[in-house]
């Protein structure tokens, strides 16, 4: 009979006989999950390369600094003209004084007080639109009202 020291020994020795721990299916397995993760990073990586890989402003087109207009005939002085004015005018609400800049071909088609009219009912389905998104407005939660 063995010594307890030759068991110990023994057991620790790996049987000849045996299959080995990594079968062929496992060796696959692992062959098949080294593949699958390669893909996913080439994928991730494949997906920054073409987008940018930046952060919120990826997709956003850069800004021209100092970018100006330079009309090239005098249609396009003219409608550079009325949109400056027009930004002026309008905040104002003094946008029926605009008719006058319009170019006679423009005045020839839309007489004055159609225009006027036209920009009253633009103003109140603006002002519906904007009642209609405020009533649609979540109240606000308890407690989250500011006070001053």
């Amino acid at each position: 009979m063995p010594s307890r020291a030759e068991r110990r020994r023994q057991s620790r020795k790996p049987d000849a006989g045996a299959p080995s721990r990594f079968s062929a299916l496992a060796s696959r397995e692992v062959l098949g999950a080294l593949v699958l993760g390669l893909g996913v990073v080439a994928a991730i990586g494949g997906v920054l390369l073409f987008t940018g890989g930046g952060g919120d402003d990826a997709g956003a087109p850069a800004a021209t600094a100092g970018a100006t207009f330079s009309p090239s005939n005098a249609d396009e002085a003219a409608i550079e003209a009325l949109a400056r004015r027009s930004i002026e005018v309008l905040p104002r609400n003094q946008w029926p004084e605009l008719y006058d800049d319009f170019t006679a071909e423009f005045q020839a088609r839309c007489s004055r007080e159609e225009f006027v009219q036209a920009g009253i009912e633009a103003a109140r389905a603006s002002l519906r639109e904007s009642l209609r998104r405020g009533m649609q407005a979540k109240p606000p939660a308890l407690g989250s009202e500011r006070r001053t």
